[in-house]
Formats: C-alpha cells, sequence, structure tokens
C-alpha cells in the first residue's frame, strides 16, 4: 500500500484507522486528522507526529491533503466527509 504524502484521517481514533495512520506515518506520510475525543490511540499517534483536532473541520482537508481516509462508521453526512466527497 502506497500512500500521498499528505493523509488526512476522519474518525482517526478507529482501531482500525488508526492501524492504517500507523502505517502511514511509517512510511513517511504527512498524517492529519480528527476525531470527537482524545483517547490513548490519539496519544499515540500524536507521539508519532501525526496532527489531529478533536473538531472536525471540512476546511482542513484544502490544506494540501492527497489522499482521505474513513471508515463506515462516519455517517456520510460528515462535515469532513461530505468536503472530501467535494474534491
Amino acid at each position: 500500500m502506497t500512500f500521498g504524502k499528505h493523509v488526512y484521517f476522519i474518525g482517526i481514533a478507529g482501531v482500525g484507522v488508526s492501524a492504517v495512520a500507523k502505517y502511514a506515518l511509517a512510511t513517511g506520510a504527512q498524517v492529519s486528522g480528527s476525531d470527537v475525543r482524545r483517547s490513548p490511540l490519539i496519544d499515540d499517534l500524536v507521539a508519532l507526529g501525526a496532527d489531529i483536532v478533536l473538531t472536525p473541520d471540512p476546511k482542513r482537508l484544502a490544506q494540501g491533503v492527497d489522499a482521505v481516509v474513513y471508515s463506515d462508521d462516519v455517517p456520510m453526512h460528515h462535515p469532513e466527509r461530505e468536503a472530501a466527497h467535494e474534491r
């Protein structure tokens, strides 16, 4: 699996999504993302270099993001998911 230079993860604290984010970091990708609450998984990702916010903001997807990752648990009406589909 190859990642772009900057990958944005919606719902980054999920078990599956956080694992993919860790892999992206290990391959040298710039990782950013959001979730609705802080967790040990977020703390681990931040320690590895991820830029994570706890308030979703669709404007963050316009900051040089090459790819967006999210799980089916993220509702279709989520503002960042909608912004990703528009891009």
